[in-house]
């Protein structure tokens, strides 16, 4: 339901690829670690939201208007990184 809010037509579904230097350990440490700190790891609940939430700090129109300044900065310079 919330991906589903985030993204402009509706929920999506998100594959990891191989090799990919964004994963389930980026997720879990840099875009949602509360999330993951709240629910149990094999929930996996940051690798369902984390994916839709870093789309969301670089889409403009959602990053200005759903999510807080403060924390697409922190994504956004964690995926720099």
């Amino acid at each position: 339901m919330t991906c589903g809010l985030l993204c402009v037509e509706g929920a999506i579904k998100y594959k990891f690829k191989e090799g990919a230097h964004v994963g389930p350990a980026f997720f879990v440490e840099h875009v949602c670690p509360n999330i993951n700190n709240y629910f149990p790891a094999s929930s996996k609940m940051a690798e369902t939201l984390g994916p839709a939430l870093l789309w969301g700090c670089f889409e403009p129109t959602i990053a200005t208007q759903r999510i807080p300044d403060w924390l697409v900065k922190k994504v956004k310079d964690a995926y720099e990184d």
